[in-house]
């Protein structure tokens, strides 16, 4: 939307952009992160409606490590097609590069860098497929499990090294969204029992669009270029009326969050807050990928407010994400807890989750297995 105001600024002489922001180089610069570049890289696949609407799917699961953080049946749930299906579009999307976007492991992420370099031999295949024993046991357990000689997992190891375990950290340098001005200003309103919200576009970072008149005995060309500048008038304030509906909606479902009355956001799905404005799906993830807000919290982006439940938990995957973080925090530097101990401590919370759940959220949080945070400590990545 903003390149399309700065080209039309530049080229429609009935369309005037004012206020903060508006310049248009500066509309045409606005920055971009792994989302854009994703999306940009889906429109060369040539992708059919169904599969467009399942790639929509996998990017609103896309974490900003790279990884994906749904599992191919959440994905497929939420698009609303078979599994495998699914599988055929998420093998699509892994072709694009940075080579390891869309993986649903550290091994698959590796696998995929490996294949794309060259570097996948029989010994760095079996290493990976393999991987997961080198938590408990270290090198030589690895060597056991992949049937390889110690010098051949060592070598092994040191192509994957070489690797990035997390391709879609590399674009958050680009991503400049949290040092402009919000999009957003959320502010509290009102006193006691009578306290509210107000939520606004930012006027700082908002042009305003005008579209001049014309006479009716113009030349054929100016009318049209005045008709032109008149819609293009109309579909901003529709934008931006569907933007506020968005913002409101975020806001009361997230009101005990932003208030600080609680310490992470509820669970909250996209659809829920598609419902709740009046919009399509898609176009809440739009907006929750490019925008942020001004709250009591202070600026956070839109993304950060939505998490998908955890199932059997009662709570969101962004909080269960910290709590498990505070366990491992918490835990005595000579004897750090196995991942079911961990699960057991959830479960004393009321979060029920399965081990290997939890083993899989810690590596997210970049947190090593046992035996390495008993040889580094807990915060130091394996």
């Amino acid at each position: 939307m903003a390149a399309d105001l700065a080209k039309a600024a530049r080229g429609n002489p009935f369309l005037r952009l004012a206020g903060a922001g508006a310049d248009p180089e500066t509309l045409a610069a606005m920055p971009s992160g792994l989302h854009a570049h994703v999306l940009t890289e889906i429109g060369f696949l040539a992708l059919t409606p169904d599969e467009w609407r399942i790639a929509q799917a996998f990017l609103e699961a896309l974490a900003p490590s790279g990884w994906l953080d749904a599992t191919i049946e959440e994905v497929a749930t939420r698009a609303g097609v078979p599994t495998a299906r699914t599988e055929a579009v998420l093998r699509r999307l892994q072709q694009i590069a940075p080579s390891g976007l869309f993986a649903r492991s550290l091994a698959e992420c590796l696998e995929l860098q490996a294949r794309d370099r060259g570097l996948l031999t029989d010994e760095v295949a079996a290493v990976l497929r393999s991987l997961g024993a080198i938590a408990d046991g270290g090198i030589s357990a690895l060597a056991e499990a992949s049937g390889l000689s110690i010098k051949a997992v060592d070598a092994a190891l040191a192509a994957l090294r070489t690797l990035d375990p997390k391709p879609g950290a590399s674009f958050a340098a680009a991503d400049q969204s949290l040092l402009r001005a919000p999009d957003f200003v959320a502010t509290r309103i009102g006193h006691g029992t009578k306290q509210g919200w107000l939520v606004e576009l930012n006027a700082a970072t908002l042009p305003d669009i005008e579209a001049l008149g014309c006479d009716d005995d113009a030349p054929l060309t100016l009318r049209r270029a005045a008709q032109e500048a008149r819609s293009l008038a109309r579909a901003v304030a529709r934008r931006n009326s569907t933007l506020l509906a968005v913002g409101r909606a975020l806001v009361r479902r997230q009101s005990a969050y932003l208030k600080m009355e609680v310490p992470d956001p509820a669970p909250l799905v996209r659809a829920e807050i598609a419902g709740m404005a009046g919009v399509h799906e898609s176009t809440v993830s739009r907006v929750a990928q490019a925008m942020t807000m001004q709250t009591p919290r202070g600026v956070i982006g839109l993304a950060s407010l939505f998490s998908r439940p955890v199932s059997g938990g009662g709570c969101s995957v962004s909080a269960l994400r910290a709590r498990i973080g505070s366990i491992i925090a918490a835990e005595p530097c000579a004897r750090p807890l196995s991942d079911a101990a961990i699960a057991d401590r959830l479960a004393a919370d009321g979060i029920a989750v399965a081990q290997r759940s939890v083993a899989r959220h810690r590596e997210h949080l970049g947190i090593p297995a046992r035996a390495v945070r008993r040889r580094t400590g807990p915060r130091r990545p394996a």
